[in-house]
């Protein structure tokens, strides 16, 4: 039996290497090609690692840049959220996010769904790993505070477990947001040149405007092939299914 254990070990780790030799050798190539302005080899290169799994921060950056020097601005902004989903605090990927939001065509404000508000509030700030272990570790601290508050009351510890009570109401409902937000109305990104915006869920319904290239939207819900979306600004209509992407990767 333990023969067989050794056996297998000794085969993982004799493939190993030669993948992540592998991959440095794609990501060398990829860089390659996007400072030789060769972004179609560089999308490929990129692509193929993002498709195994490989979604650090830096390479989704990379590519949402090889996409923007592409003209491909949609999926330029797909990839810069995404990548600042994984690595937010970074004014790079601000800015290119910035920059993306400048020159297209739609228009947008700020959202005026409350729950929206704050979630995107959330995505500059920490990932959702991070947002939900403040809260977990702000809580256990609360209710540190509490039990000692219950031995020997204190002015002072009176005022740290008010600051404390805040800061966790503050930490639960910014958490909430963004777990319902990313739940029940995911983030998603028109990546067609244009894409028409139905009154339903097909072709045979009134056309009420245009969505193009880049526009942020959040996904209400699915019927086939159309989805029904939300903008920003609270418009809401049915798009194809093909339109669009998910910002966050299926889990």
């Amino acid at each position: 039996m333990w023969r067989v254990i050794v056996l297998c070990l000794l085969i993982l780790l004799s493939f190993s290497p030669v993948g992540a030799q592998q991959e440095r050798d794609i990501l060398d190539d990829a860089e390659a090609a996007y400072h030789a302005r060769d972004y179609a080899r560089a999308i490929m290169l990129y692509r193929s690692l993002v498709d195994d799994g490989i979604n650090a921060p830096e390479i989704l950056f990379n590519l949402g840049n090889a996409y923007y020097e592409d003209g491909q601005i949609g999926l330029a902004m797909l990839h810069y959220l995404r990548a600042q989903r994984q690595n937010p605090r970074n004014m790079t990927i601000d800015a290119s996010i910035m920059r993306v939001r400048a020159i297209r065509a739609n228009y947008q404000s700020d959202p005026a769904h409350i729950i929206d508000n704050l979630a995107s509030t959330t995505y500059t700030i920490a990932t959702e790993r991070e947002l939900a272990t403040v809260a977990l570790i702000v809580w256990s601290g609360w209710f540190v505070l509490l039990g000692l508050s219950l031995v020997r009351w204190k002015r002072t510890l009176r005022r740290v477990l008010a600051l404390s009570a805040l800061i966790v109401l503050v930490l639960s409902v910014l958490s909430f947001a963004r777990l319902y937000a990313d739940t029940y109305r995911p983030g998603a990104v028109i990546t067609e040149l244009a894409t028409p915006v139905l009154s339903g869920p097909s072709n045979e319904y009134l056309e009420m405007f245009e969505l193009y290239s880049g526009a942020e939207v959040r996904i209400l819900e699915r019927q086939g092939g159309w989805a029904r979306f939300i903008l920003p600004d609270g418009r809401q209509g049915w798009i194809t299914r093909f339109a669009f992407e998910y910002v966050d990767f299926p889990r």
